[in-house]
C-alpha cells in the first residue's frame, strides 16, 4: 500500500494548482489499484543510488525516502525505499533501488549543521529533491533541489512540458531569484564541499534562506518562497527579501562571511570551500555572471527596492577577451558605483566593498586602506589574446592557473607574465603597449593593463604607499598576509582585509609550478631592465616583510590593481598609527564601512556606525584589528602577548610563565591568541 502519511508531507511542500491528481492517489479508497504508472518508460532495475543531504550537513542517521514518481504525469508510485545517512558528512546510499518509472522523489528530514552559526539545530527541517535516475547513480538533496520543487510539478502538469525540460527552467528560475545567471550542473550535482560557481551559488542560496531566522523561520521561508515562486517563475515576497538584504549588509561589514567559511572547513568534508562570498555580497543589488555563463537570458534584479533599468546586453568584440558577458545594472545607493556602458568595463559598489570585471561576470572583493583602495583577491581574468613561447615552452596563452589546475584559479586567482600583466598588445589601453621581454620601455603612467576598467596595474610606490598605511613595511608583511594558507606558521593577522595569498609562481623554464604555500610574487608596473621588472613579494622564509625584487618578465606571478584615483582624505580614511614611548597610549587607525538602510529591525547595529581599525602593542610590536561599537573601542583579536613576568605553580605543577599558547603550539597563540591566568 502507499504510503499515505508521507503524501501528507509532501502535499504541502510540494503541492500545486492542478492537485486533483495527488489527491486522486491519496484519496480513501482502499483499493490496490493506482492510477499511476510508468508512462511507456522501462524503469531502472536494481539500481545503486548515493548522495549527499546537505542545508548544511544533515547528521548521521537521519531517515532518507526515495519514493518513485512517473516522469509524465508526476503521480507517485507505490515504490518507497527508506535509508539513513551514514556520517555526520551527509552522506547517504541505497542499494538496488527498483523501479517501474526513471524518476523519483527524495526526502530528507532531520537535524543539520547551520552554516551560519556552526552549531547542530535542536529542530528539524524537510527537504526534498526531485530527480531521474535513468542516467544517474547519484543525487544531492540541498536547497536548490527543493525551492526548484515544486515550480516543475507545475511546469509538468499545467504547462505540459517534459520533466527535464521543467527542472533546466525551474533550476535557472530559482538562481535568477536570488540575483545569480550561470551555466550550472543539475542541482541534485551540486555540493558545498567543492569549489565551482554552481557549487558556491548553492552555498550561497542556502545561508541566504538561513540569514537572520531559526529553523521553524527557515521553513516559513521556504514554503512562502515555493508558494510564490510555482506558477509565475518568481520570487513575489519584498518583506522577506528586505530582511535578508538587511543581514547581508551587515554580514559583509562585520566577518560573518569569513566565519561562515570557517565554520564549513572545520566540517572537515571540504576540499575547498566554494566563494560563495561573491553571490552573498550583491544579494538585492545585481545579476552575477558564472564565470562559464553564456546564452543566459538577463535575470530580474532580487533587490527588494524598486527595479532598475534592465540589465544591458552584454558583447564581446575585443580579441583580449575570452568569453562575452551580460551587463550588470547595480540599484541606486549612496556607494560610489562606476558602470561602464561595455560590457568590457567594470562596476565598483564602495558601500559593499565589490569590484564586477564586466569582461567576465567576475566579482571580487575590494578594501580600502589609507587613500587607496585595492583589490582584496588576486585577478582572474583569463587572457588568452596572446600565445606563450620561450625556448622549448609554448602555450596558447601568456596566463595560467597554478599546476594547470582550474581550481587554483579560484583559490589564488590567474598567474601572468609581465607582458600579459602590462597589456602589450594594447586590448585595454595603449600606456603599457609594447612592453615585454626582451624590450625595456617608459609606459605611461597609470598602467590599466590586464585590471578591469578604472583599475590599474600599481608602481612600486602605489605599494610603498600601502606598506606606510599599514604601520611600515617592518609590520607590512604580517598585516597584509591572509589568516590561513601559508606553510611554516607563516599565516599573518590580515588585519587590513588585503588577504595576500601564497600563490606561488610559473617559472619560465619548461613551466615549473614552484612554492604554492610559501611564496606570493606582485608585479609591479616598473620596467627595470630588457629581462627583469620590479616586484613585490612575500615568503615564510626570507621575505616574511614584502622585499622589493627583480623579477624575469617571462615568469608568471600575481596581479593585484589598485584603483585609479586616490580616495580623499575624509573621516573614514585611514590615519597613521601614534603611540607613546611607553607604549599604552597607541591610537588606532580607523575606517568607517558606511551603510544605507530603510529598514532597521530592532537591535540590529548600524555598519555605518562601526569603525574599524587597528593598534599596535609597542612592547612587542604586535598589530591587532580592532572595532568600535557605539561608544565602546574593542580588540577584534584575542590578545597574544606573551606574560612570562611571574611563574607559575600550582598543585605541584609548574610553568615559566602564566600564559600558554593551546597545546603548547605556538601557531596557536597566532591563531587563538595567548591563554591567561586571572593574576
Amino acid at each position: 500500500m502507499m504510503n499515505r502519511s508521507f503524501m501528507a508531507r509532501l502535499i504541502p511542500a510540494c503541492a500545486l494548482a492542478a492537485m486533483a491528481i495527488l489527491t486522486a492517489a491519496c484519496s480513501d479508497d482502499e483499493s490496490d489499484d493506482f492510477v499511476g504508472g510508468a508512462s511507456g518508460d522501462m524503469g531502472i532495475v536494481a539500481k545503486d543510488i548515493a548522495g549527499l543531504a546537505q542545508k548544511g550537513p544533515f547528521v548521521k542517521g537521519t531517515k532518507v525516502t526515495v519514493q518513485g514518481i512517473d516522469c509524465k504525469t508526476l503521480e507517485l508510485t507505490d515504490e518507497i525505499f527508506e535509508g539513513k545517512i551514514n556520517s555526520d558528512k551527509g552522506d547517504f546510499a541505497f542499494d538496488d533501488v527498483t523501479l517501474s518509472s526513471t524518476c523519483a522523489l527524495f526526502e530528507v528530514s532531520g537535524i543539520y549543521r547551520n552554516e551560519i552559526t556552526g552549531n547542530t539545530t535542536s529542530e528539524s527541517v524537510t527537504l526534498f529533491a526531485l530527480s531521474d535516475l535513468k542516467d544517474r547513480g547519484h543525487v544531492n538533496v540541498n536547497m536548490l533541489t527543493d525551492l526548484e520543487c515544486k515550480r516543475v510539478l507545475y511546469l509538468v502538469t499545467e504547462k505540459s512540458k517534459k520533466f527535464a525540460e521543467a527542472k533546466a527552467q525551474a533550476e535557472k528560475e530559482v538562481l535568477a531569484a536570488f540575483g545569480i545567471a550561470g551555466d550550472f550542473d543539475n542541482s541534485e550535482d551540486l555540493t558545498i564541499y567543492e569549489s565551482g560557481d554552481g557549487n558556491a551559488a548553492l552555498l550561497a542560496v542556502s545561508v541566504l534562506m538561513q540569514a537572520g531566522t531559526d529553523v521553524p523561520g527557515l521553513e516559513k521561508r521556504m514554503d512562502g518562497f515555493k508558494d510564490s515562486f510555482a506558477e509565475t517563475g518568481k520570487w513575489d515576497d519584498s518583506e522577506t527579501k528586505a530582511a535578508i538584504e538587511e543581514w547581508q549588509v551587515a554580514a559583509t561589514a562585520d566577518g560573518t562571511l569569513d566565519s561562515i567559511r570557517k565554520n564549513v572547513e572545520r566540517l572537515g568534508y571540504a576540499d575547498e570551500v566554494p566563494a560563495f562570498e561573491k553571490y552573498i555580497e550583491v544579494f538585492g543589488d545585481t545579476v552575477i555572471l558564472s564565470s562559464s555563463s553564456k546564452d543566459v537570458e538577463p535575470a530580474e534584479t532580487s533587490s527588494s527596492s524598486s527595479k532598475g533599468p534592465e540589465p544591458a546586453e552584454g558583447s564581446s568584440s575585443s580579441e583580449g577577451s575570452s568569453s562575452s558577458s551580460s551587463g550588470v545594472t547595480p540599484k541606486s545607493s549612496s556607494s560610489e558605483t562606476i558602470v561602464s556602458s561595455s560590457s568590457q568595463g567594470a562596476t565598483y559598489n564602495a558601500e559593499k566593498n565589490t569590484l564586477t570585471d564586466l569582461r567576465d561576470g567576475k566579482t571580487y572583493k575590494t578594501v580600502k586602506i589609507g587613500n587607496q583602495v585595492w583589490m582584496a583577491e588576486n585577478l582572474n581574468y583569463a587572457y588568452t589574446a596572446v600565445p606563450y613561447k620561450y625556448k622549448n615552452d609554448a602555450s596558447d596563452s601568456t596566463s595560467w592557473c597554478y599546476d594547470n589546475d582550474p581550481t587554483n584559479c579560484t583559490k589564488y586567482g590567474r598567474l601572468y607574465t609581465w607582458s600579459a600583466a602590462m597589456d602589450s598588445v594594447g586590448t585595454w589601453s595603449a600606456n603599457g603597449k609594447g612592453c615585454g621581454y626582451g624590450v625595456q620601455c617608459t609606459p605611461i603612467y597609470p598602467v590599466r593593463g590586464i585590471c578591469p576598467e578604472g583599475w590599474h596595474l600599481p608602481n612600486d610606490t602605489e605599494w610603498d604607499t600601502l606598506f606606510a598605511a599599514v604601520g611600515g613595511s617592518e609590520v607590512a608583511g604580517n598585516v597584509l598576509r591572509s589568516q590561513m594558507g601559508w606553510n611554516n606558521n607563516g599565516n599573518g593577522t590580515d588585519a587590513f582585509g588585503f588577504s595576500a595569498l601564497p600563490a606561488g609562481y610559473r617559472y619560465n623554464y619548461e613551466g615549473q609550478f614552484l612554492y604554492a604555500g610559501s611564496e606570493v610574487h606582485f608585479w609591479t608596473s616598473l620596467d627595470r631592465h630588457n629581462e627583469f621588472v620590479r616586484e613585490m613579494k612575500l615568503d615564510v622564509k626570507k621575505c616574511v616583510n614584502w622585499c622589493q625584487d627583480d623579477e624575469d618578465k617571462s615568469t608568471a606571478i600575481s596581479v593585484r590593481c589598485v584603483k585609479d584615483e586616490l580616495v580623499g582624505a575624509s573621516s573614514s580614511s585611514t590615519e597613521p598609527a601614534l603611540s607613546s614611548a611607553e607604549g599604552d597610549e597607541d591610537l588606532s587607525s580607523s575606517s568607517v564601512t558606511s551603510v544605507s538602510s530603510s529598514s532597521v529591525p530592532e537591535g540590529y547595529v548600524d555598519p555605518s556606525t562601526v569603525v574599524t581599525g587597528t593598534v599596535t602593542d609597542t612592547r612587542d610590536g604586535k598589530t591587532y584589528k580592532t572595532v568600535t561599537i557605539g561608544k565602546q573601542t574593542w580588540m577584534a583579536e584575542n590578545l597574544n602577548y606573551a606574560y612570562t613576568g611571574v611563574l607559575y605553580n600550582n598543585s605541584g605543577y609548574t610553568s615559566d610563565s602564566t600564559s600558554w599558547c593551546f597545546g603548547n603550539d605556538p601557531a596557536n597563540c597566532i591563531k587563538y591568541g595567548r591563554l591567561y591566568t586571572w593574576a
